[in-house]
């Protein structure tokens, strides 16, 4: 990817960003160890494969110098959840303007701490800085001793190509077919051909989850036929029944919690699966297996006619998440999802009565990116009365309340005023709304919100 010192760095990372934008950028290499004499015996193992969290740059004439370039710390968001794991503790990395005499007999100090010597971390994470490029370092632990140089890599390569090989499994990943989860309440028909498109995919997901919410119609009736009618069919067919009606969240999360399979697909039971889906999928996947969320272009069709999508609903690519504070830029019908994403940024918020999409994707979308399928595999029906965008009229309420609980954790300054506009430009909208109706109630609470986040 580069070449030796912080001038070829910064030469070939310009080059890479002009001609590529590219959403990730992952530096794969060795770096040097140095252990200064007075340390005692906490340091770091060679051969070990770490994550840099931070990069700095140093003159190597006065390394220890109080005049030193800021700090720059790594991009959070990931490339992939699965290697955020690889390093429990904190590595910076220190790029030497000159790479000669890097030893410790260099300093006119005594070094107290011992540090991580590359060449190229530092110049590459600052151009990566003022882009929307992710950059991060992934780097195999080797002496910084010039005596044992060549012997640490003769010794040690095996093992950086083996190690570096199971840190990016991802990219060899294969498709594997999904679970298909179709929660449904009061639905019968509607959930029939969601159910029939489901089944009749030229690639056959691993197996259909059917999450009856508490029908009080003829759901279960006409599922349970469908399943013994097709009992003989691939794939299986679980019907699951909710007592009583617990919402959409819930629905999702009794799904989520009984697949079997690592991928889920998610549809909405008055939606369609178009019956190249999987197949549509899979030929993406295989092609993109970084991503541990994607989705498909989608046919809208209101009230029996076909709909345009404007500029605004224009699903993203790579990283979302600012996109998607206006408005939720996902679909749940069609999106294909990596059950760990569950498990590292939680399932649906059961407290939401709408908008609960809106939130986990808030969650998700803030550390990874998202892939998209340019294919038209989805069909999307609206303007029927039991829809939750029919049944509430407020519907920035719930949006606020999720923005709230993603304000409330997190931490990184920029994104927190991001989220603070957000919410106070949604509660300037809800507040004229209720001033209009004169709602006092409601006035005076998103009041007492906007007051709350209004510096």
């Amino acid at each position: 990817m580069t070449g030796v010192g912080p001038e070829n760095s910064e030469s070939a990372i310009s080059l890479i960003l002009s001609l590529f934008n590219p959403i990730m950028i992952l530096n794969i290499g060795t770096a040097g160890y140095i252990s200064p004499s007075t340390s005692p015996i906490h340091r770091l193992n060679q051969g070990e494969l770490v994550w840099a969290t931070s990069f700095e740059l140093v003159d190597n004439n006065e390394p220890d110098s109080d005049q030193q370039a800021p700090v720059i710390e790594s991009d959070d968001r990931l490339p992939h959840p699965s290697l955020y794991q690889l390093n429990p503790h904190p590595i910076s990395l220190k790029t030497v303007r000159v790479p000669q005499s890097i030893t410790p007999t260099s300093s006119k100090k005594d070094r107290t701490s011992p540090y991580i010597v590359d060449m190229e971390a530092y110049p590459q994470a600052t151009h990566c800085a003022d882009t929307d490029t992710s950059f991060h370092c992934l780097k195999f632990i080797s002496d910084c001793s010039d005596k044992t140089l060549i012997q640490d890599y003769s010794t040690n390569l095996y093992s950086i190509v083996s190690k570096i090989d199971d840190a990016l499994f991802f990219l060899k990943q294969k498709w594997q077919p999904p679970t298909i989860i179709i929660p449904t309440y009061n639905r019968a028909e509607k959930v029939l051909n969601a159910l029939a498109s489901a089944v009749t995919q030229t690639v056959k997901p691993k197996e259909i989850i059917i999450v009856d919410d508490g029908s009080t119609d003829s759901t279960k009736q006409i599922v349970d036929k469908f399943i013994s009618t097709n009992q003989e069919a691939n794939p299986p067919i679980t019907y699951i029944n909710h007592s009583q009606n617990k919402g959409i969240s819930e629905a999702r999360n009794t799904g989520i919690g009984e697949t079997t399979s690592d991928w889920i697909c998610l549809l909405d039971s008055d939606d369609l699966l178009h019956p190249n889906k999987l197949e549509s999928d899979q030929t993406y996947f295989n092609k993109h297996p970084f991503y541990w969320i994607y989705q498909s272009e989608e046919k809208w069709i209101r009230n029996g006619k076909h709909m345009n999508q404007k500029k605004i609903h224009k699903k993203p690519l790579g990283w979302a998440w600012e996109r998607s504070l206006k408005r939720c830029l996902l679909s749940s019908s069609g999106l294909m999802i990596h059950t760990r994403m569950f498990e590292q940024f939680g399932r649906y918020d059961p407290t939401l009565l709408a908008c609960e999409d809106y939130d986990l994707w808030l969650r998700l979308l803030r550390k990874c990116p998202v892939g998209l399928d340019p294919s038209v595999t989805v069909t999307k029906f609206g303007g029927h009365d039991d829809q939750l965008s029919q049944k509430y009229s407020a519907m920035d309420t719930f949006r606020v309340k999720a923005l709230t609980t993603v304000f409330n954790v997190e931490l990184n300054e920029t994104c927190k005023n991001l989220l603070k506009q957000e919410i106070c430009y949604k509660l300037s909208i809800l507040l004229n709304g209720a001033k209009k109706r004169q709602n006092d109630r409601s006035v005076t609470a998103f009041s007492k919100q906007l007051f709350a986040f209004s510096d």
